[in-house]
């Protein structure tokens, strides 16, 4: 099992779809980082993972979001 798992993770930030179908995976162990040029959504893909979209005004549309076999928006508390 993946430590975490995101699959077609999409989001909308007022009009604007800013994610698109964001799929990764985090093999339990391993380091992974996030790179790409600015503006391309390497900082709200953080924010959704964390449920911290919300304060800057945007919401998760679509997807799913695994940590260690659960989905945290949905578990009150999770075991790091």
């Amino acid at each position: 099992m993946s430590l975490l798992d995101v699959h077609d993770l999409s989001v909308r930030l007022g009009p604007a779809d800013i994610l698109d179908g964001v799929s990764f995976s985090v093999p339990r162990g391993e380091c992974v980082g996030l790179l790409g040029e600015t503006g391309s959504g390497k900082s709200m893909t953080c924010r959704a993972l964390l449920g911290l979209g919300h304060r800057v005004g945007a919401r998760v549309t679509a997807g799913h979001i695994w940590f260690r076999g659960h989905d945290p928006r949905v578990c009150s508390r999770i075991q790091w």
